[in-house]
């Protein structure tokens, strides 16, 4: 699998494009309204990197965890500059996916300004963040919900009645490695481990929350998910 890296030399002064770390515990996802030179449709700044939302797939630039100590190092001068600092790119395409229709919820009041560059028909302002993304029609009658919990991306894929959730098939590119350990799905990169927990699926039959065992399939670079009691095809 091809390996994406990005290298950004920390010299004197914080270079533009290093990764802020997000202080909020609730991620918020900027719209792309020209402001950046990518096909992307959000983003969203974490803890340990950025998520970009794109049309057919999810984008995530993680960050070595000594990353922020040497920034903090070269400012505050106990560590020389320049210091080189390590990032890992993979992306998970929805494979097979139709165009969904992409939509915001839980816009926030306050707003960023973006002017970058010196073409002033890409500077942007009162972008208003949001809490939610939805995918309206993944797949067929499939939407997916992109939310956060506690600082951490959350992607809920709501597989509608007559639905079929085997048609859900995330393709890992840019990754070193992918296993499952303990039922969570464990994400290899150049800068470290990441897990993505079990998955947890559950069903409302008359008025009543059922939970649906669920397990992550692994075939190659491509995840799905089984269902080793099946499920009810009359209800979401």
């Amino acid at each position: 699998m091809e390996k994406l890296f990005r290298f950004i030399i920390l010299g004197a002064l914080l270079p533009l494009g290093v990764i802020a770390k997000s202080g909020n515990s609730t991620l918020e996802f900027v719209a792309n309204k020209g402001q950046w030179d990518a096909p992307f449709l959000y983003k969203s700044i974490t803890g340990g990197g950025n998520v970009y939302l794109e049309q057919n797939g999810i984008t995530y630039q993680v960050e070595a965890n000594d990353n922020s100590a040497k920034i903090h190092g070269v400012k505050e001068n106990h560590l020389p500059a320049p210091q080189t600092l390590y990032f890992h790119t993979y992306k998970v395409t929805f494979e097979g996916a139709l165009k969904a229709e992409v939509t915001e919820s839980k816009q926030q009041t306050h707003y960023y300004n973006y002017y970058l560059g010196n073409d002033k028909s890409r500077w942007k302002s009162g972008i208003h963040p949001s809490l939610n993304v939805d995918y309206k029609g993944i797949y067929k009658n499939i939407d997916l919900h992109v939310a956060s919990e506690e600082g951490n991306l959350k992607y809920d894929f709501i597989v509608n009645a007559g639905g079929d959730a085997a048609d859900i098939k995330l393709k890992f590119t840019g990754a070193d490695g992918l296993s499952i350990e303990k039922g969570n799905l464990s994400i290899k990169t150049s800068v470290g481990t990441l897990q993505e927990l079990k998955p947890y699926a559950y069903q409302y039959i008359n008025d009543e929350k059922v939970e649906v065992p669920c397990k992550y399939k692994l075939n190659g670079n491509v995840v799905s998910y089984s269902f080793p009691q099946g499920y009810d095809n009359n209800y979401t």
